[in-house]
């Protein structure tokens, strides 16, 4: 399967030319409060889904996560039914989502603060994501993503459903199922630019699981927290930074 890349690319390219410039955004690397920030986005892409009285970090960050949605939603459409041609892109975003309601549960966070930052794919929209969001238990996340026949849900069902499940052990499961399935999906779609992004995501994935890692005591070995099919860092590297001080 060869996807429409070429008209892709351009409608990417139309909707990035709306996107913030290096000006603007040196401006907002500078600033210090979240109202400057919202001042800055009022008249760029962003706007339509800034709150009109509401300029707290937790407003505009939501607002940046719906402004994302949107774009990542007229992508898919414009694939037409080529839609899973992006599957990887939005498995790395349904990674994030999930993880965050997770972290959630497990942290005891209250169930409209689990979302922060998510954003709707075609496989888990709002809607469904505010299901998750109202799970009672890691467990009913994962059995509830199996419901779904989303590729998550089977991978995690084992380890949520434990009494007292190990968050490491579940985002290793995360991790490993988005380097599966987007792996696949790559192959299909016969993309170099595709392969090449789902290497980088796992490789950022398992240096993210380094660092948190590090100084940290958990019932999992390090190694099974590895996550094959990115580059660099290599297992030996993970292994060594692992084993760091700090």
């Amino acid at each position: 399967m060869r996807p429409p890349w070429e008209a892709l690319a351009v409608r990417a390219r139309g909707l990035s030319a709306h996107l913030l410039d290096e000006e603007r955004l040196g401006a907002l690397r500078r600033s210090t409060e979240p109202q400057a920030v919202a001042r800055l986005l009022r008249d760029t892409a962003y706007a339509p889904f800034l709150p009109p009285h509401d300029a707290s970090a937790a407003a505009l960050d939501l607002a940046v996560a719906r402004s994302l949605a949107h774009r990542l939603g007229t992508l898919a459409r414009w694939t037409g039914s080529d839609v899973r041609a992006l599957e990887p892109l939005f498995l790395e975003e349904d990674v994030r989502s999930v993880r965050g309601v997770l972290r959630g549960i497990l942290g005891g966070v209250a169930p409209e603060r689990r979302l922060a930052g998510a954003v709707p794919t075609p496989a888990l929209g709002r809607a469904a994501l505010e299901t998750l969001a109202q799970a009672g238990s890691a467990g009913s996340v994962a059995a509830t993503l199996v419901a779904w026949g989303h590729p998550f849900g089977s991978p995690l069902l084992e380890e949520a459903a434990r009494a007292r499940p190990d968050p490491f052990r579940l985002e290793g499961v995360l991790a490993r199922s988005f380097a599966e399935r987007a792996s696949v999906s790559a192959k299909r779609v016969r993309d170099r630019a595709v392969r090449a992004f789902v290497r980088e995501a796992i490789d950022a994935a398992n240096l993210v699981t380094a660092l948190l890692l590090v100084g940290v005591r958990t019932e999992t070995p390090p190694t099974k927290l590895w996550v094959e099919g990115g580059e660099r860092p290599t297992r030996d590297d993970f292994e060594r930074a692992v084993a760091t001080p700090g």
